[in-house]
């Protein structure tokens, strides 16, 4: 999962293709997008208040 918080902008990508590695995407999507949603959401319910 790209992070979807704009402060960070998909740095955290940048810094591993810099660095030589690769990234693999999807591996285990529905899994992961379901439990990092809860806090995900959560966040962003509380910045919109």
């Amino acid at each position: 999962m790209v992070d979807p918080d704009p402060r960070n902008n998909s740095q955290g990508l940048d810094i591993l293709t810099k660095a030589g590695k690769t990234a693999h995407f999807g591996i285990c999507a529905n899994k992961i997008d379901a439990f990092l949603n809860q806090y995900l959401n959560k966040g962003m319910a509380e910045e919109l208040g």
